[in-house]
């Protein structure tokens, strides 16, 4: 009897252990919706000046949207307000370590250039992502590795493309530890 109770205790153990690791990594963005501060309405314009929930606007403006354009999930974000914006946030992170970004972009499609132009920063390395406007406003997922040189990694979003007040436009912003042995996306 005993032998068969450690052995249940052990096999309960390692299902835990195993459901554990298949756990969805933790999310170390704060407000990566957008869905956290005042309802918007149709939408709101922020600037450096204002409280953006987990967010610094660092440069022009941007414009959190709420029933204007239908956004991947609830609230997103036109990276272009009234000129070409970028919101920083600092996340916890650990030196050496590998992070995978990952965000919903598209573009507003109402004014300026068809071609809109995301710059992703995280600390030191940045990569920028192109997404076309079309009335529809598609959403796609979009990921990017990089690996931290600090406990604190300043993450940026910024649109570089032609000044305008319609750029692109993001939601569902991640970033989550990933293993050495897992494949860039």
């Amino acid at each position: 009897m005993r032998k068969m109770l450690v052995l249940i205790v052990a096999l309960a153990a390692t299902a835990w252990a195993q459901e554990k690791a298949a756990a969805k990594p933790e999310n170390l963005v704060v407000n990566g919706g957008f869905e956290q501060g005042a309802d918007p309405g149709g939408y709101k314009g922020y600037g450096p000046k204002d409280k953006l929930p987990g967010w610094t606007v660092t440069k022009g403006s941007v414009d959190v949207i709420g029933t204007y354009f239908k956004c991947a999930h609830g609230r997103c974000l036109d990276v272009n307000g009234g000129s070409n914006g970028t919101i920083r946030q600092n996340i916890a992170t650990e030196a050496g370590k590998k992070y995978r970004v990952s965000f919903a972009l598209s573009a507003n499609p109402q004014c300026g250039d068809a071609k809109k132009v995301l710059r992703v920063s995280a600390g030191k390395e940045s990569k920028q992502f192109v997404v076309m406007a079309k009335p529809t406003i598609p959403w796609v997922r979009r990921t990017w590795d990089f690996t931290a040189e600090a406990d604190k990694t300043p993450l940026s979003f910024s649109s570089v493309g032609k000044d305008s007040a319609c750029g692109p436009m993001l939601d569902d912003v991640a970033v989550v530890g990933i293993a050495e042995s897992e494949p860039a996306k």
